[in-house]
């Protein structure tokens, strides 16, 4: 088993890119922490449904709401079918007639807004029934009175033209909303009065709330169009929260603002029954407010993020620094005289291309697989002393790439999840296997194993392996599709009270403790060469298992809504906990597997 040496042109390489990415990422922290406050919003159904229950006034249950943390309530807007249904509007043989003398205008207006070149005379009587009143202007005054923020939610219509957009936002900014919320599957406006929609909100300084895990046509349009003036909103559904405690639930939403960069939640009531409905929400209320600030947050209307304003020469530069690592790998990796070149070049390209978008996507993209290969495959070139150390070193090489992901990708699309990492499965997938492939001719006799009868064992090992893996692509990502067990989120829940913020179980439970192992066993191997025979394998199935730790720390940083405070966190606290998990492993196989082999 020959060794080559790891040059320290690649580490200086290294620390440039880890330095410039750092500078950026510190930018993003200023803009992460100006942005603190977090509002609770209500819906005003589940005000007057509460209320009505309890028979107070909903004057005193937004006030009760209020004294527990309420900052926003959801107004929703009414149609005519409504005031009918309301008596405050009739229908007598297809012709409508408006009771209340307060409801006229509004009907009127509504009509005008749907119809202008129409007369509603003439029009089926569904449509006149769906036709939007605006947002009920003595409910508006209501949560005026009380200081609170008005949301607003308009649906979008069959036929909405810009004069129709336009107007209806108009109408809930004259009633004071600051903020508007999608109703229903479409963004009013969708398709092609978007733009409108845009320009309306802007012109109104009226925030447009994207909701979080729903897919409303024209939302991701508008998030990206205009996402200085986004805010993100979370909320649960009544379904999901009759299956919570409200422990649980208190967790989920202060998680949503602290992790995630949520700054507006929508609260729903738990219990759909209960001796004081009121008193019981505004509990939960306080209870989620006082998590959100225990967890360092501020309470006060949203604020969109803003733009950390750094040079388009910034990302280019982090990538050109990245250069000679893919050169070094080429001619690790390549068997031909030009694989260096070929690897430096492609790279050289990219760093070019970082002026544009796709071109700072793809580079970030080839960083996040340069820098944990370069630190899995430099093991076999460095002088393993212990392997805590080492794996430390690794781990850190290993992050590298992740910063420069999170150093390169930094702007105020990708902190309202406008954009996003487009290669995150990728740039897990690829160390991965090219770790897999190295260390099995490296430490393995690849050759006389390929040609040989495969036995049971093996076949087995190589299908729980490519499981394992299977598994682990398949939970990797933004919006991983594989499940979590209920045992897993009951391990979640209790790192979550305990430490920080919690640590990836694949990083501390699997990835860290087997590259610790894979370490130990490479290093007894190049001290004892004759037992490659008998420890080549192992060490490369746990060499190969330790990568998914490494690329599990890059991913962690092209979650690039997650702030970057905590995703440095729970990388440094993977770490210290695969450390020690790792290092019982590790003496355990060195005691028992290597040095009384008979005992293995």
């Amino acid at each position: 088993m020959t060794s080559r040496t790891f040059p320290t042109w690649v580490w200086a390489a290294a620390i440039a890119t880890a330095l410039l990415s750092l500078y950026s990422i510190s930018r993003r922290q200023v803009v992460e922490s100006q942005n603190r406050s977090v509002s609770l919003a209500v819906e005003m159904e589940n005000v007057q449904a509460l209320a009505a229950s309890q028979g107070i006034p909903i004057p005193q249950a937004l006030d009760t709401l209020k004294q527990n943390g309420l900052d926003a309530v959801v107004l929703s807007e009414e149609t005519i079918s409504q005031l009918v249904s309301e008596g405050r509007a009739a229908e007598s043989l297809g012709q409508l007639s408006v009771i209340d003398p307060a409801a006229v205008e509004r009907v009127n207006k509504g009509l005008k807004l749907r119809m202008p070149a129409g007369d509603p005379t003439k029009a089926p009587v569904w449509l006149v029934r769906s036709v939007s009143v605006g947002l009920d202007p003595d409910e508006a005054a209501q949560v005026r009175s009380k200081n609170l923020e008005i949301v607003a939610r308009c649906s979008n219509v069959t036929g909405a033209t810009a004069t129709y957009v336009r107007g209806t936002l108009s109408w809930a900014g004259e009633l004071g909303a600051k903020v508007f919320l999608p109703m229903g599957d479409q963004v009013i406006g969708r398709r092609d009065e978007l733009k409108t929609t845009v320009e309306t909100l802007k012109a109104l300084g009226m925030m447009y709330a994207t909701p979080e895990f729903t897919k409303i046509s024209g939302d991701d349009t508008i998030v990206k169009s205009a996402p200085e003036n986004v805010v993100r909103l979370h909320t649960a559904q009544n379904a999901e929260l009759d299956k919570m405690s409200v422990d649980d639930v208190v967790e989920r939403y202060s998680k949503a603002a602290r992790e995630r960069n949520m700054r507006m939640l929508l609260i729903r009531p738990m219990s759909l029954a209960g001796g004081q409905p009121v008193q019981d929400f505004a509990g939960l209320v306080g209870s989620i407010r006082a998590e959100i600030e225990h967890e360092g947050l501020a309470m006060g209307p949203p604020q969109p993020f803003k733009d950390a304003g750094l040079p388009k020469w910034l990302p280019v530069l982090i990538a050109l620094f990245a250069v000679p690592v893919a050169f070094w790998i080429g001619t690790v990796l390549l068997p031909w005289k030009w694989g260096g070149v070929l690897c430096g070049l492609l790279m050289l390209v990219l760093a070019a291309g970082s002026v544009t978008k796709t071109g700072s996507q793809l580079a970030a993209l080839a960083a996040s697989m340069a820098f944990p290969t370069a630190a899995l495959i430099s093991l076999d070139m460095r002088k393993l002393r212990h392997p805590i150390i080492e794996f430390v070193i690794t781990t850190l090489l290993s992050l590298v790439g992740g910063l420069a992901i999170a150093g390169m990708l930094n702007g105020l699309p990708y902190y309202v999840r406008a954009e996003t990492f487009p290669g995150v499965k990728v740039s897990v997938f690829i160390p991965l296997v090219i770790t897999g492939l190295y260390y099995f001719s490296r430490l393995t006799r690849a050759r006389e194993q390929i040609q040989s009868p495969i036995t049971w064992s093996a076949a087995a090992l190589g299908l729980i392996t490519v499981g394992a893996l299977a598994f682990m692509i398949a939970r990797t990502g933004n919006d991983a599709a594989a499940g979590v067990s209920g045992t897993e989120l009951q391990l979640r829940s209790i790192l979550d009270r305990i430490l920080l913020v919690r640590p990836r179980t694949k990083e501390f439970l699997i990835g860290h403790p087997a590259l610790i192992i894979g370490i130990g066993l490479l290093g007894y191997i190049k001290r004892n060469p004759e037992r490659i025979r008998s420890l080549g394998t192992w060490a490369t199935l746990a060499l190969t298992l330790g990568a998914i730790g490494q690329t599990s720390v890059v991913n962690t940083m092209c979650h690039l809504h997650t702030p970057v405070v905590l995703s440095l966190a729970r990388i440094a606290e993977g770490i210290i906990i695969g450390s020690i998990i790792g290092l019982v492993l590790w003496l355990i196989v060195k005691r028992f597997a290597i040095q009384n082999p008979d005992n293995a």
